[in-house]
């Protein structure tokens, strides 16, 4: 098929669930064009954005969707997060061509928190409609959209870049790790003020942060205030190759996100399942579609947000003993391998695809 993917930033460090989308379907033989609104001239990109020679296939969007239209004919258009989708949805009956939006996190929670109708036109015409987890589903249907058009889609991992990785042999300090933007959902004060506790009973733990973005000042003042300055390590911005060797460095990985102030939220994060996907042992919160990934107590450990006691607990418990590190790790692996394959959600996108251009648009 040939494909218009629409989305806001392109390439950008932060959407690697976005590229393994692409790039998979290219390798099952579909022509994608990709178009982006901004062009975030990040210094840093991942490979695979040279490997595909994906900026051959990038343009860059007008007020009046110029460069698309003239690209068409196209099977199919798959808007990325829900606000794009709104902004490009009037292009679905002037070019008769089947529209998919699909939702990824703040476009389902924090966007429509402004304005309960924002989706309206979307909901009445896009032929499908994804979400990333069955619980923003709920916050789908809550803002009405059509029962018959959504789906959950699970954003998957592509298994080949994240083997297994044996620890349990390995010694020197254990390492704490954390992977995401630099934004309020993200748990990161949280996380520090659990690490400055846990440190008084693991002095030579040391926390690694790979991200960037609007908290940096914030995080950089609270690593200040509780005096952190020699156990925290700020990596900035990475490519996904650097973001795989530090998770296969680490021994520990904390994601304490938290629902907003102004409502955002997360789908399942992407980097718990590659952290997993690693046997990475991870402590995490009851947010958003987390607990779609991880069984508290099984293949994770899970916290009320903003629960910096239970994080402390937590931490101190897989610190404390290596076995439950280790197994905690396998089964954190398997589950992804069951359920958060890359080949699997692709399997589950082209039938998707097939079904929505074989209805056509009405």
């Amino acid at each position: 098929m040939r494909i218009a993917f629409i989305t806001g930033y392109f390439p950008i460090l932060s959407q690697t669930f976005i590229l393994d989308q692409i790039t998979a379907l290219l390798r099952r033989g579909h022509d994608i064009e990709i178009f982006a609104f901004i062009d975030p001239q990040e210094e840093v990109v991942h490979e695979e954005v040279q490997q595909y020679a994906l900026l051959r296939r990038t343009h860059y969007l007008e007020e009046d969707f110029t460069s698309l239209q003239a690209a068409a004919p196209f099977d199919l258009l798959h808007a990325h997060f829900g606000h794009r989708a709104a902004a490009t949805i009037g292009l679905r009956d002037r070019l008769k061509i089947p529209f998919i939006a699909s939702f990824y996190g703040r476009d389902a929670s924090a966007i429509p928190r402004q304005d309960p109708t924002f989706y309206q036109e979307v909901f009445a015409k896009a032929d499908a409609i994804t979400a990333i987890s069955e619980d923003q589903k709920q916050d789908l249907l809550r803002l009405h959209c059509p029962a018959e058009k959504l789906e959950v889609q699970y954003v998957g991992i592509d298994l080949t870049k994240f083997p297994l990785v044996e620890r349990e042999k390995r010694g020197g300090n254990l390492v704490l790790l954390s992977v995401g933007r630099f934004v309020e959902k993200k748990g990161y004060r949280y996380a520090l003020e659990a690490f400055a506790r846990v440190l008084s009973f693991c002095p030579d733990l040391e926390y690694r942060i790979i991200g960037y973005g609007p908290l940096q000042g914030d995080i950089e003042y609270e690593i200040k205030r509780l005096g952190l300055q020699e156990r925290v390590v700020l990596l900035g911005p990475q490519p996904q190759q650097r973001v795989i060797a530090e998770l296969q460095r680490a021994d520990l990985f904390l994601h304490p996100a938290v629902t907003a102030a102004n409502g955002d939220k997360e789908g399942v994060p992407s980097v718990l399942k590659e952290a997993q996907a690693t046997g990475l042992p991870v402590v995490a919160t009851y947010h958003a579609g987390i607990p779609e990934l991880i069984t508290s107590g099984y293949n994770g450990l899970l916290c009320a947000e903003r629960d910096v006691d239970c994080l402390v607990e937590k931490l101190l418990l897989l610190l404390s003993q290596p076995g439950l590190r280790q197994e905690m790790g396998r089964k954190g692996r398997q589950v992804v391998v069951e359920k958060f394959r890359l080949e699997r959600q692709i399997d589950q996108l082209e039938a998707l695809y097939s079904r929505v251009r074989e209805r056509g648009v009405a």
